[in-house]
């Protein structure tokens, strides 16, 4: 009988490899936005040396062969902006598609409290005109949001928790009201679908959202609180680079919108230097030191 079962489970073991499909980030979906006339990135994971091809619905493809872990990463050249829905195509054999995407305008918005906050503020006290702006977020679905779950990490992660979502009121009301407003904007001012990717935690230090290399000099930053499970997970150095920061970086975006201060008032003296090396480090991160932030 323990043969049997044993049999049983290699054979749908079996199966289900080769069924497998690609498995694509949080952030590759349903509902996003791509950067507008720009060389993106899609990636993912899939068998090891399997061959994954991309297919676009305006015209771009391409190719490439997973390492031997099974990681891939396809550049596709995007058009110009336009609230055209369109579809990306990614198989290995199995095809997975990706729907309802827009071509347009991307930023990402950090930092703290202040950007973290939503529409329904905090300890009951909603943010200034909050009704208005989430009754008529409807009228809006080329605004489109994606939230980073909160993750501190002790080494850079490959992926991270979130989906994009149309604007809507029950997309929005607990959406950075910073961002959204910003995204709004945007939209308002350019007429082009943008796409707002929010990665912020109240309570956080600068150093929370900047790698251990980029501020070995600064005296006053403890890099050994990183492992330190005692130490408050926002309070630690590096963290929210590597849960937060690290799984977004394949994502073309246009610029950086940061809200965050009042956690490093104990060690002001500091800050602006390392305003000045965080931005230098996202730039680098996105290979473009002109990007705005």
């Amino acid at each position: 009988m323990k043969k049997i079962l044993y049999l049983i489970v290699l054979i749908f073991g079996f199966a289900g490899t080769l069924s497998a499909k690609v498995t694509l980030p949080a952030l590759v979906g349903d509902n996003m936005v791509l950067q507008q006339k720009s060389d993106v990135k899609i990636w993912g994971w899939s068998e090891p040396d399997a061959s994954v091809k991309i297919t676009t619905s305006w015209g771009s493809k391409g190719s490439v062969k997973s390492d031997s872990e099974g990681n891939w990463n396809i550049t596709v050249t995007t058009p110009a902006a336009s609230y055209t829905s369109h579809t990306i195509t990614v198989s290995d054999g199995e095809p997975v598609v990706i729907k309802n995407i827009l071509i347009g305008e991307v930023w990402l918005c950090s930092g703290q409290s202040n950007m973290e906050m939503t529409f329904t503020g905090f300890w009951g006290s909603p943010v200034l005109g909050a009704n208005q702006a989430i009754e008529e977020s409807g009228l809006y679905p080329g605004l489109r949001l994606f939230t980073v779950e909160k993750n501190s990490a002790t080494m850079p992660q490959k992926d991270c928790k979130g989906s994009w979502q149309i604007s809507s009121p029950a997309a929005t009301r607990n959406f950075s009201a910073v961002g959204y407003l910003y995204g709004l904007e945007l939209q308002r001012i350019l007429n082009v679908p943008v796409g707002i990717i929010n990665s912020s935690w109240g309570g956080t230090i600068i150093e929370a959202w900047i790698d251990a290399e980029s501020q070995k000099d600064f005296t006053d930053v403890d890099l050994s609180l990183l492992n330190n499970e005692k130490f408050p997970v926002y309070g630690k150095p590096v963290s929210c680079f590597n849960g937060m920061i690290a799984p977004l970086v394949n994502y073309s975006i246009r610029g950086f919108i940061w809200y965050q201060g009042e956690s490093n008032v104990p060690r002001f003296s500091t800050y602006a230097d390392k305003m000045v090396t965080l931005v230098k480090f996202w730039r680098k991160l996105w290979a473009d030191d002109n990007m705005p932030f």
